[in-house]
């Protein structure tokens, strides 16, 4: 089947039905493949009903997501199926146009640049302090530059501290989401602050 759509897409055999004939493959099956309707890689017999292009763009979307912190988890992303089967009213077998564990095992099966992954919470106001470069810079550039001028401690390293509060969740949550295979982090905004949480302060002298 893949060499009979390399062939296709190449130019180099343009008939469909010579093509089936020489590789023994089933002629509708190979031209849903070479029309992008499914995947080359999809099983003969497989159903596929969503289009290559469009799984596609789910694929892309859930990586970015999940860089954002909003990792989509499986339930999620089968919601989201089931609102794009329903808006366009696709004819599936799914219940209610939701897509079920089957179609989600064969959608990662085709989708290898996907992983489902264990997130770690990262409150939403810590992730935008984090990601934003210019809240660093007005950080550094700035209040902490007329600190040390007003206080006069460019030269005086042993009267500057360095001070670092950290909370730690005592009922920590996290989910198993869908991230870009390979991502070294994967973060799950929270729209607070977090649960109860024990907070520890240390203080340490940068003068040696």
């Amino acid at each position: 089947m893949k060499e009979a759509c390399r062939l296709y897409k190449e130019g180099t055999i343009r008939n469909l039905s010579h093509l089936s004939r020489t590789f023994g493959v089933d002629r509708k099956a190979l031209t849903q493949r070479v029309k992008d309707y499914i995947s080359v890689e999809a099983h003969q017999g497989q159903q596929v009903y969503l289009s290559t292009g469009t799984e596609r763009e789910i694929s892309g979307c859930l990586q970015v997501l999940s860089q954002w912190g909003w990792g989509f988890t499986r339930s999620e992303l089968s919601d989201l199926v089931q609102e794009y089967v329903v808006a366009n009213n696709l004819d599936t077998p799914f219940t209610q146009g939701r897509p079920g564990r089957k179609w989600f095992d064969r959608f990662m099966r085709d989708h290898p640049e996907l992983s489902v992954r264990k997130s770690e919470q990262f409150s939403e106001t810590r992730a935008i302090a984090t990601n934003e470069t210019a809240i660093l810079d007005h950080w550094f550039n700035e209040v902490l530059k007329k600190t040390l001028d007003d206080a006069q401690l460019h030269n005086k390293p042993e009267n500057i501290y360095n001070v670092d509060e950290t909370g730690f969740i005592t009922d920590p949550t996290s989910e198993m989401v869908l991230a870009r295979k390979g991502s070294k982090n994967v973060y799950q905004k929270t729209g607070g602050s977090g649960k109860e949480q024990i907070t520890m302060c240390n203080k340490q002298c940068s003068w040696l």
